[in-house]
């Protein structure tokens, strides 16, 4: 590690994770701790709290750790103060506490729609209420606010507030779908002339249902299901499953995984050279920070891509110029994916010429983005999705500027192999 937050203080909210393996908080916390930075978390679930401590004490970095209903103003309040008693003060604070409950607004009650807003909104809220004023008298700080990826593509579960026909004005995703990513993949099953596939799929319903829509297209192009297994989020061990694989006849494995899963499945697939006998993809499964996770073990791995630092247009080379000058580094897929929306959200708004919301709406709503970093792309205002070209992409050996295991990007979607036709 880099120490880059040598003498820095972070404060992470539910640092624990809800289950076994790696939340986001957990990963964060002891990612802050390994580049120097003092930690404190909290989490309303105290153990999963005092987990994440020992894993960072037990690698030489300091933690403290308080139990803390986040929705809770009293409670938010003494969490902060007793972060800065500790450390000295709050550099970074990261909102990461999150929840969501399923249905649409006809389903779910009002009890229900006011508990997601207090976790995942006034937490925020309440957390930067009370740590801007010491940012202030420090007179720097930052502020990270995790929100969900279904924020900005349907993941298959109905929320109240979704990107799709008859959902939500005020939603707009800009970038990928999950739809459009499998359909990139069979067509790469196809184009490889896979004839027998075996999946390994998280158990969740988005997961589950995007490869039952493959499944059932793998088949009818003539295609076979050699085997599947759904494993939970954040499993530890895949090597039962990979055994399995590795005594089929697979050609094909199909992986529906995704964060530390995938890191995991691909390097004990990696202890048995899984990739030398069988061709191993998956809708969105791989990119630079996933490969330099797993090791050599990603080479050869197929996986849509929502970004890339090499992608050829004007916008994207001046984008990767600027990110390049100021971190040192190339842009990761995140990072792409988040300044293209944003980027695109506020010229729109600044087009209009108002202050004025709804009219910003109205504008996104109906608005081309000619100078994408990803090629240009279009809101269709039917669904609040952008219609937009798909890549497809390798992991291979980098050769310097570039990390030393990268994505090639292999093949260009275009949008009308990837989308179907919405009504209002």
């Amino acid at each position: 590690m880099t120490k880059r937050l040598e003498g820095k203080v972070a404060l992470v909210t539910g640092c624990g994770a809800s289950g076994p393996g790696w939340g986001n908080g957990k990963a964060m916390a002891v990612l802050f701790a390994r580049e120097g930075a003092k930690v404190h978390g909290c989490d309303i679930q105290e153990s999963a709290a005092l987990e994440t401590q020992s894993i960072v004490q037990e690698e030489g970095g300091v933690m403290s750790v308080t139990a803390c209903d986040v929705t809770q103003p009293d409670e938010v309040e003494k969490l902060i103060k007793k972060c800065v008693d500790i450390h000295g003060g709050i550099d970074i604070l990261v909102n990461n506490v999150g929840t969501a409950r399923v249905g649409g607004v006809v389903e779910q009650s009002l009890e229900e729609w006011r508990q997601v807003f207090d976790i995942n909104l006034t937490s925020m809220f309440l957390a930067a209420k009370h740590a801007i004023p010491y940012m202030l008298k420090q007179g720097k700080g930052s502020i990270i606010n995790i929100g969900s990826v279904a924020g900005v593509r349907d993941s298959g579960v109905p929320y109240v507030s979704y990107t799709v026909p008859g959902g939500s004005r005020y939603t707009f995703r800009t970038s990928n779908t999950l739809d459009m990513e499998n359909r990139m993949a069979l067509s790469y099953m196809q184009d490889k002339k896979l004839k027998k596939i075996y999946a390994v799929t998280a158990d969740y319903q988005a997961t589950r249902d995007g490869w039952e829509w493959f499944k059932k297209n793998a088949t009818s192009s003539g295609a076979q299901i050699a085997g599947e297994d759904y494993t939970p989020l954040g499993n530890r061990d895949f090597s039962s499953v990979v055994d399995k694989i590795a005594k089929s006849d697979a050609d094909g494995v199909f992986l529906a995984l995704t964060g530390s899963d995938v890191v995991t499945f691909l390097k004990q697939a990696g202890q048995v050279n899984l990739s030398k006998s069988k061709v191993i993809f998956g809708p969105v499964v791989a990119d630079e920070t996933m490969a330099a996770g797993v090791g050599p073990s990603a080479l050869g791995v197929n996986s849509g891509m929502r970004y890339h630092y090499t992608i050829n247009n004007a916008a994207n080379r001046k984008f990767v110029e600027a990110y390049q000058k100021k971190f040192n580094v190339f842009p990761p897929m995140a990072a792409g994916e988040a300044y293209d929306g944003m980027s695109w959200w506020l010229d729109t708004v600044e087009k209009t010429g108002v202050w004025d919301k709804e009219k910003w709406v109205d504008a996104f709503a109906n608005s081309v983005r000619e100078n994408s970093v990803e090629g240009k792309k279009t809101m269709r205002a039917c669904d609040r999705q952008a219609l937009q070209v798909g890549y497809w992409g390798e992991v291979v050996q980098g050769t310097p500027p570039a990390p030393a295991l990268t994505m090639k990007i292999t093949q260009v979607f275009p949008e009308n192999k990837l989308f179907t036709d919405c009504k209002q």
